[in-house]
């Protein structure tokens, strides 16, 4: 039988003593589901965690192309050269 937490974690399946068959049934299955899913959660939230750096490198990139000529404004779709401008511009009022 599987131990009865005495604390939980927000969020984290929880066993009960009074849980009826089905209840304990149901608590199994989504336990096993959380299981099978973790190692999905965890890779997401591993490329969650370096999303805003790879931001930032591909923001530097592509100044870099354009610095050197390679590309221009005209080269990247609208809405990419608005959310760059964008970002320039909030990272201006850090």
């Amino acid at each position: 039988m599987a131990k009865i937490a005495t604390a939980t974690r927000p969020g984290a399946n929880t066993l009960t003593r009074d849980m009826t068959a089905a209840e304990l049934a149901d608590f199994q299955a989504q336990t096993a589901q959380d299981l099978a899913d973790y190692p999905r959660k965890k890779a997401g939230g591993e490329l969650a965690a370096t999303d805003g750096l790879m931001i930032r490198a591909i923001e530097d990139l592509i100044d870099t192309l354009k610095l050197k000529g390679v590309i221009s404004d005209a080269d990247l779709p609208g809405p990419v050269v608005a959310r760059i401008a964008a970002r320039k511009l909030a990272r201006g009022k850090l």
